[in-house]
């Protein structure tokens, strides 16, 4: 890390990249874990924010659609994989928001996309404001609100047509922490 890029920067501007190759490439995310290049200190941020962005894929998917004006180039794979990190860390991991917008928005730099970085927080800043009305919006859209694909919707509705709700919210809930 350079004396000039900003404090966790580097690390978002990574999970970006890692989450990009999973969605592109099909390359499994553990393979990608830990990620060379990046402090011991800061492996569990990236984990947490590359897990968890493909973990809720879907809906951050469907969030960062409603917010862009436009549709993002098709070769900005990177780029709106960092908003998924943007998103995600505003919603699920407890990261203050202006850290969290601003380390975001520096990362788009890194990604070689310096002139997105009002584009990644306009998209961050907007959410902030609109959260309500996308969090009520995303109830009409099932791959948004249970954060799974249409395809695993779909076939649990059909074998599961008076359970199929519960089990997709069952299988975003939390696992039980054991300590032995």
């Amino acid at each position: 890390m350079s004396p000039e890029t900003p404090a966790g920067a580097e690390v978002r501007a990574e999970a970006a990249r890692l989450v990009a190759r999973v969605v592109d490439e099909r390359v499994p995310a553990d393979d990608l874990l830990p990620a060379p290049g990046i402090a011991a200190r800061d492996q569990p941020l990236l984990a947490a924010l590359v897990l968890g962005s493909l973990r809720w894929h879907h809906r951050l998917e469907w969030q960062a659609q409603q917010l862009l004006a436009r549709p993002l180039a098709r070769g900005q794979t990177a780029l709106g994989a960092l908003l998924r990190v943007g998103l995600l860390q505003l919603q699920e991991l407890r990261i203050p928001p202006h850290a969290a917008v601003s380390a975001t928005v520096d990362a788009a730099a890194l990604l070689g996309a310096r002139n997105a970085r009002g584009l990644v927080n306009a998209v961050l800043r907007r959410f902030q404001r609109e959260r309500e009305q996308l969090d009520e919006a995303a109830l009409e859209v099932p791959e948004a609100r249970f954060a799974h694909p249409r395809w695993l919707d779909e076939a649990l509705r059909a074998d599961h047509p008076d359970a199929w709700a519960a089990i997709l919210a069952a299988n975003n809930a939390a696992p039980p922490l054991w300590l032995r």
